[in-house]
């Protein structure tokens, strides 16, 4: 459905949209034309993104649903982000642009955070 209303703006909507490149959803890839729609696949559309002193990381969700897995960046730990079910005490870090789908962009805005106050 988020496709076809993407579909019905834009010649070519597949430019906003990716495809997991492995079944656990880890690795995405750009749609190069309209998706087949493989069930065993999972379709995503592209993350939003923020430069942070010119390093590219994605902007984080705008919206999550109660008890969904979420990650946050977390600059004072080794690992570098928190995994914690999303909850109303996490709606000013969702405001922020702080709350991530995966812990790899979570990670990725810590890592550019920090390189901000590092330099």
């Amino acid at each position: 459905a988020e496709y076809a209303k993407d579909a019905a703006k834009s010649k070519e909507p597949w430019k906003d949209w990716e495809v997991s490149a492995s079944f656990d959803s880890t690795h995405w890839i750009s749609c190069k034309s309209s998706p087949g729609w493989d069930s065993a696949r999972h379709y995503r559309r592209k993350p939003k993104t923020v430069t942070i002193n010119g390093i590219v990381v994605s902007k984080g969700l705008t919206e999550a649903n109660y008890d969904t897995l979420v990650y946050i960046p977390a600059l004072h730990l080794h690992e570098k982000y928190i995994a914690i079910r999303f909850e109303d005490t996490y709606q000013r870090s969702l405001e922020r642009g702080l709350v991530h789908a995966t812990k790899e962009d979570a990670i990725a805005m810590a890592d550019a955070l920090l390189a901000c106050i590092q330099s």
